[in-house]
């Protein structure tokens, strides 16, 4: 199967912001570590009806703001705007139910405007779509917007993290001690550094600010790699040029056209143009587009559908495989 690769998403919402408000610190201190009610408990997270009306609020303006900065990439991943919107917050949901999550819906409709009027180019993180939580720094956590700092530091495959303050510009720092948001924690002076803006020098993709690249000339572009150039499985490409990372290849694509299930998908890797499968994948064997299967559909070897769309995966459930999200469980993570 031939898939794409976006960082659309990510780059609107999820980008880290730096820091932690005042308010929200002295709040969790005011708290204790141990939360409101007492040694070993933890504050609670938002209701499943509250983290519902967040998300929904969160990801309506981020799927729209895709749409109009990154042509293709919301038909890619989700079909449509509705489709995207209903995907991501299910996702969504299952980390602000967490103990320790406090966001507002004026939290909420803060971070969507800012989203609203963030220019399409614009590579710095959006500040407002950060939020703090009430877990202290020190304790377990599994999800950046349960702590206060608004960092939950996660170790490699480690099952959770633990709240941290990231280190300020010039701070001692390590590979496992984070750098706040725009620094890096730099390898000779092992000290948090400043990320590297457009047209500043790099030797790679981790020396640029978030979601800039070290382009061909060892300077970051804000912009991402052209249609030929190499890509990794974790994008790159400029898909404000309809640009997208293809699985085959691993080069950059320009998308010239979009087809439904059925419909043919070729790929010409003499000029690095494709056609792209409107939530779905490119059968290699026919060059033909595959649907993929929605939340609680039949997925797996044998069914039409065999991969799962958006942010699902095939699970093994008491009536064979379906398409759903990964249960999270906090219950060892406290």
């Amino acid at each position: 199967m031939r898939s794409f690769v976006l960082l659309s998403f990510a780059f609107f919402v999820l980008a880290p912001a730096a820091g932690c408000q005042a308010s929200a610190a002295a709040d969790a201190e005011g708290e204790g570590p141990d939360g409101p009610s007492g040694p070993g408990a933890r504050p609670a997270g938002l209701s499943e009806a509250d983290a519902r009306a967040v998300c929904t609020t969160i990801w309506r303006a981020s799927c729209e703001k895709v749409e109009a900065c990154a042509p293709f990439s919301v038909e890619l991943s989700s079909g449509d705007v509705e489709g995207c919107v209903a995907a991501n917050v299910d996702a969504c949901m299952q980390g602000y139910v967490l103990s320790g999550v406090s966001v507002t819906a004026a939290e909420a409709g803060a971070c969507a405007r800012a989203l609203e009027a963030r220019p399409c180019e614009s590579v710095a993180a959006v500040r407002e779509c950060q939020f703090a939580g009430k877990i202290a720094d020190g304790r377990a956590c599994l999800a950046d917007a349960q702590c206060a700092s608004r960092l939950c530091r996660l170790a490699p495959k480690a099952s959770c993290g633990t709240c941290v303050t990231p280190g300020k510009e010039g701070a001692a720092c390590a590979d496992d001690e984070p750098c706040a948001e725009g620094l890096r924690c730099d390898g000779g002076s092992k000290k948090c550094v400043r990320r590297g803006a457009p047209g500043a020098p790099c030797a790679s993709d981790d020396e640029c600010e978030a979601w800039a690249v070290c382009g061909e000339g060892k300077a970051c572009v804000e912009a991402g790699r052209a249609a030929g150039q190499p890509c990794t499985s974790f994008g790159g490409c400029n898909e404000r040029q309809s640009l997208a990372c293809g699985s085959v290849g691993d080069r950059c694509y320009r998308l010239t056209a979009m087809a439904a299930p059925g419909e043919a998908c070729p790929a010409d890797e003499a000029s690095n143009e494709a056609t792209g499968c409107r939530a779905g994948l490119c059968d290699l064997r026919t060059d033909t587009c595959v649907g993929t299967a929605g939340k609680g559909e039949a997925c797996g070897v044998g069914q039409e559908n065999q991969s799962c769309g958006g942010p699902y995966r095939c699970l093994e459930t008491d009536a064979g495989r379906a398409c759903g999200l990964r249960p999270v469980d906090e219950s060892g993570c406290r």
